[in-house]
Parts: C-alpha cells; structure tokens; sequence
C-alpha cells in the first residue's frame, strides 16, 4: 500500500546536501520517556543557521500524557489521526506531507507505519531514513543504523552524509 500511494505522489526529486538546504521536515517518535528532547539541539542547531524547521512527533499510545513537553516547531500525532489503512485525516498531517521541504528525515522506527506512509507521501525533494527492508523504496538516503540507535545519533550520522554530499550544479567550496 506503502508503493503505490507514493507512486500516486508527485514531488521534484533533487539531490540535496546539508548546505544548500532551506527548509528540513523532521519525522519521529516520541514518548513520556524521552519526549524529544534530542531535537530540541537540532532545532535550535538549524534555527541559528538560517534555516526553516518542522517537524511531527508521533506518539504511539492511546492518550496524551498532560505533561509531554512538546518539542519546538513540533506537532504531535498519534494513531487516530490516520485512517484505518493508515491515510493521514488530520489537516496538519496532510499539510506536512503536500510542503516541498528540501530534505525530509525520517528518524522513526521500523514499527512507525503511519509514519512510513507520511513520508512516503511527502513531497520533500530529499527523503532521507533508517535502511529497513520494507521501507527502502520511501528514500533517496538509506542510513544503515541499528536498530536500538537512538534518534540523536541516527541524526548524527545523517547530518554528516547530508553534509559531505556532493550535490550537481552547486559550488562545493561551502
């Protein structure tokens, strides 16, 4: 299902590094326990850079706890605000999957469904994400991380390919 509805979507593909980048898209998991805070050094890593941010937190779990913190430019989700064959219904989430980021990343794990399809639909020039089997059509950038890595080290990593990259038609002496 994943295949064909982002076979439906239409986005300008364009290699695109770290340095040439206007605006990142940010997908991940957040619970009570780590509630994101690993972006928050992104965030204000990129703000201070000129760039523009935004991001969707999903939280897999049935409530919202009442004292997650919610991290910077970040608006949460959580199952219900996907269809039952896990199409987006909210228009926040609809919203984000229709911008044209330049770089999308995707720091969820194999388990975040919804938010393998969000990014499969995302119409993000750059889609960047952990290597799993089922999900390597979704990204132009497959980072091969294990599993327990966590989110701030997988955008570590990320952040460092995204970095060295050699995009065509740019001056590389940035």
């Amino acid at each position: 299902m994943i295949n064909r509805a982002q076979k439906k979507t239409l986005r300008e593909k364009s290699v695109m590094n770290y340095h040439h980048a206007v605006s990142f898209a940010f997908i991940y998991d957040i619970s009570p326990k780590d509630q994101g805070f690993f972006f928050r050094d992104i965030y204000k890593q990129l703000q201070s850079e000129g760039k523009s941010v935004e991001a969707i937190g999903y939280f897999n779990g049935n409530e919202l706890s009442a004292d997650l913190q919610v991290p910077p430019a970040t608006q949460l989700c959580q199952r219900k605000d996907f269809s039952w064959i896990i199409k987006p219904r909210s228009i926040f989430l609809k919203g984000f999957a229709a911008k044209k980021y330049d770089i999308l990343i995707d720091l969820t794990n194999a388990r975040s469904y919804p938010m393998k399809y969000l990014a499969a639909i995302s119409r993000a020039k750059y889609k960047v994400g952990r290597q799993h089997p089922d999900f390597f059509k979704i990204y132009d950038l497959i980072i091969d991380v294990d599993e327990s890595c966590s989110p701030a080290k997988t955008s570590e990593h990320i952040f460092h390919y995204l970095k060295i990259l050699k995009t065509p038609g740019y001056d590389q002496s940035v």
